[in-house]
């Protein structure tokens, strides 16, 4: 029972989602919404589920992925693609993107926090070090009420975002952007540097000096850290991470030449 309704949760979330979303172009498969755009711009919606073996009954989270393909190469709609760029769906006082909102699902499936619910609140217990035990009534929403809250926010937040970047050039300008928008997490190491190279030829130029600097900044604070007093294969960890970020400076740097030479 408690599967047949999480089931069902999932199954009217996702056609409210489809709903939304297949007018423009986006198709679905699993937990995964996707739509590319004529420019090669791939724009995603994905529905995290918690992992292991809660992952079909506890909670959720709402990610927004970008990512731009190779033009000489022909790729399959579904081919499995790594994020570029990516933010979450949620909590966030203005544009409604950056912090990281699970979406919880125990209410409904655990019967001894079912029988705890009064009037739609739940009470969360909490203390600070030194005081007596606190209980605070946080709101515990149904079913309804959670999916009108991701729909409401795919219909006016990641929608209108996703359809904003669909050129080249407008994924060039969201890259510059992420460089002091810390909403965005982005991949920065030499295989998306290269492909970046392909794409957008000198006008990555700024942007590779800025991937330099922050992989030199990386590498710089590994080397500084005192790591005597930990075991072997710690100190052996922290060597190879550092040797990893030699070689990725490297070869960006090679990048970087090639490509002030066109």
């Amino acid at each position: 029972m408690k599967n047949a309704k999480i089931k069902e949760f999932y199954k009217n979330l996702y056609a409210e989602m489809t709903e939304i979303l297949k007018p423009y172009g986006f198709r679905k498969k699993g937990d995964l919404f996707r739509r590319i755009s004529p420019d090669g711009i791939l724009g995603e919606i994905e529905i995290q589920r918690s992992p292991g073996e809660a992952a079909e009954l506890y909670s959720f989270t709402v990610n927004l992925n970008l990512t731009i393909s190779d033009p000489s190469i022909r790729h399959d709609f579904w081919e499995n693609y790594f994020p570029m760029i990516w933010c979450h769906l949620g909590d966030r006082s203005e544009g409604g993107r950056g912090l990281q909102k699970w979406y919880d699902l125990y209410y409904y499936i655990h019967p001894h926090l079912q029988a705890q619910i009064v009037d739609g609140r739940f009470p969360l217990r909490h203390k600070k070090e030194g005081e007596e035990w606190e209980t605070t009534w946080v709101p515990a929403p149904d079913f309804d009420e959670i999916t009108a809250e991701v729909c409401d926010l795919i219909q006016n937040i990641a929608l209108p975002f996703l359809l904003s970047v669909q050129t080249k050039q407008e994924y060039l300008q969201l890259l510059k952007k992420t460089e002091t928008e810390r909403e965005f997490s982005v991949q920065r190491g030499p295989e998306v540097a290269k492909l970046y190279a392909k794409v957008f030829g000198r006008e990555f130029l700024p942007l590779l000096s800025g991937y330099i600097r922050s992989f030199e900044e990386m590498l710089e604070s590994e080397l500084s850290d005192d790591w005597s007093g930990y075991d072997e294969i710690y100190q052996q960890g922290q060597k190879e991470r550092a040797a990893m970020l030699g070689d990725n400076i490297a070869q960006l740097r090679e990048i970087e030449t090639e490509l002030g030479k066109t």
